[in-house]
């Protein structure tokens, strides 16, 4: 039988935003994503206050890798999530497709990022994201 593979589906995180001690922060989500070079990674963002929240994905630094700086073809990093209403869309997302396995020099590379409501650090949640060449 032959190996499966799943290149070329997109990899998926995760973040809520939720109200604690009069702040919003945001919560939740996968540890580690792990992608192949090339594919597009989805955060689905879930708002559970009563205020739209602009939320960015920030401080994106390299933690080994022979990988570019900015590991995405988009300089867009920012969306704003709707407020919770009863019946109404409380979600959105961040897609960004990362660069072609050339820009990874044949290695695996590791980023550390942070989701965070814009302007305020930390409100944030901090995983990493893992790029297979």
């Amino acid at each position: 039988m032959a190996q499966q593979t799943y290149r070329g589906q997109d990899r998926y995180g995760m973040a809520v935003i939720v109200n604690f001690a009069d702040k919003v922060f945001v919560a939740g989500g996968p540890e580690r994503i792990s992608a192949y070079a090339g594919e597009v990674v989805r955060w689905t963002l879930i708002n559970t206050t009563k205020n739209d929240v602009k939320v960015e994905l920030a401080s994106l630094k390299q933690a080994y890798g022979a990988g570019p700086e900015d590991p995405f073809e988009e300089g867009k990093r920012w969306v704003v999530v709707p407020r919770h209403e009863a019946k109404g869309n409380h979600k959105a997302e961040i897609v960004l497709k990362l660069k072609e396995p050339g820009a990874f020099k044949g290695e695996v590379a590791r980023y550390h990022y942070e989701i965070q409501i814009q302007g305020q650090p930390g409100s944030t949640i901090d995983p990493d994201l893992d790029i297979w060449p």
